[in-house]
């Protein structure tokens, strides 16, 4: 009789048991069901976006970008995020110290359990913590560099460069002084890192295979936390040049302009790269004045111009400003780039669908041609697998003291410098 009660129990612990695993199997077979599919820093309701910038340093600079991209991403999740799920960015300070930005981005992947990184500032501190990221399959979104060693789809996937590439921005200058200026005597001053190291590699390699090694007759660098570069900028003076490309970070940029027109430098053509040509970033402080003449390179509309005044997309973000951010200026054109690192970030977490893996975020990252209408008619933004280089036509642009003007890459600047 004793043996027989004990068999209906574990019969029937058995059969809780068989119930409690196939309710659980159903469970678990839940998300599958419904087509969806997360990694960590997904949920339903919540995709969570890593990042590092320098908010202690540069004199706060960066710290207002990272509210502009807080600002966008709050503006797109109130209009419904993607496919329901709210962006939150976590970004921590790395005071533009490599060894930070590693243990910062160390927290934000392994306690802050973010489903990727973007929009992390500066080449050195980037390339720190490349491989880490790309074991982990980690996608590292719209890097702010412009450097080609980003541009590595084959052995770095999951890094994107978030600038144009400074080796193509260099070669459009190239060729326009070689074009426009054969007797030219170039002057470059540049940065020791990697953000302007790639542009002196592509000035020295144009030139030589154009023949013209000897029209670069003086070159000096300087750390980017430099202070000043005043002997840097007298010796280049004093090199007899009259051409000179000046790839900085703004505050070194600043001084470049003040210090080539206070010394009565008799300049034909200043070139100075993309990422410090703002106007109210670098120009406000040098004076617009002094800034007239300088060529760059550009991509976006321009807030101040009239010409976009009645554009739906300017309208838009103009509405946009002044909702979230009163109190900076709404024609900075630095804001225009990172409402369109937002955008791209937006564009491809939408494409992924309910399938929000980092897999997928990589699919579908190499396979986007963006829609950013605050771009330039004609200009191209698209990611291949092959080429991570997303600005596939930009263009020249001379400051006529008040707005960029598009030049003729086949015809000298128009305006002369003062």
């Amino acid at each position: 009789m004793k043996k027989n009660k004990l068999l209906l129990l574990l019969a029937a612990v058995c059969m809780i048991g068989s119930s409690y695993d196939a309710q659980a199997q159903d469970k678990a077979a839940a998300p599958a069901s419904t087509g969806k599919k997360y990694d960590p820093g997904v949920t339903d309701t919540e995709i969570k976006i890593g990042s590092t910038a320098p908010l202690s340093v540069f004199g706060g600079i960066f710290v207002k970008y990272n509210k502009m991209l807080n600002a966008t991403y709050q503006y797109f999740n109130e209009k419904g995020g993607v496919n329901g799920r709210k962006i939150t960015l976590i970004t921590l300070d790395d005071a533009f110290n490599t060894s930070y930005t590693v243990s910062q981005t160390r927290k934000l992947i392994e306690e802050e359990q973010v489903f990727m990184m973007a929009h992390q500032i500066g080449a050195a501190q980037a390339l720190s913590v490349r491989s880490y990221l790309n074991k982990k399959k980690i996608p590292s979104w719209m890097i702010s560099s412009g450097s080609p060693l980003f541009n590595n789809p084959g052995q770095y996937p999951y890094s994107f460069q978030g600038q144009n590439d400074n080796t193509v921005e260099m070669g459009m200058y190239v060729d326009f002084i070689l074009k426009n200026y054969p007797d030219a005597k170039i002057a470059y001053m540049g940065s020791t890192d990697e953000s302007g190291q790639p542009y002196l590699r592509a000035l020295k390699a144009k030139l030589k295979a154009a023949g013209k090694e000897k029209m670069l007759v003086g070159q000096q660098m300087a750390y980017p936390t430099d202070a000043t570069i005043s002997a840097q900028m007298l010796a280049l003076k004093e090199s007899g040049a009259n051409v000179l490309v000046s790839i900085l970070g703004i505050p070194q940029q600043i001084q470049s302009i003040q210090e080539a027109r206070s010394s009565g430098w008799k300049l034909d053509l200043h070139i100075i790269n993309i990422s410090s040509s703002s106007r109210e970033a670098t120009f406000d402080f040098t004076g617009l004045e002094a800034a007239k003449g300088i060529v760059s390179t550009t991509f976006a509309k321009d807030p101040a111009d009239p010409r976009w005044d009645n554009d739906p997309a300017m309208i838009e973000y103009k509405d946009f400003m002044r909702k979230y951010m009163p109190n900076e200026k709404i024609n900075d054109v630095f804001f225009i780039a990172f409402w369109g690192w937002a955008n791209t970030t937006i564009q491809v977490l939408q494409k992924c669908g309910e399938n929000l893996t980092r897999e997928n975020f990589l699919k579908q990252a190499q396979n986007i041609k963006f829609d950013l209408p605050l771009s330039l008619p004609g200009s191209i933004t698209q990611i291949t697998p092959n080429d991570y280089n997303w600005y596939k036509k930009i263009f020249l642009a001379q400051f006529d003291g008040q707005l960029y003007q598009q030049i003729d890459a086949n015809k000298p600047a128009p305006i002369k410098l003062q």
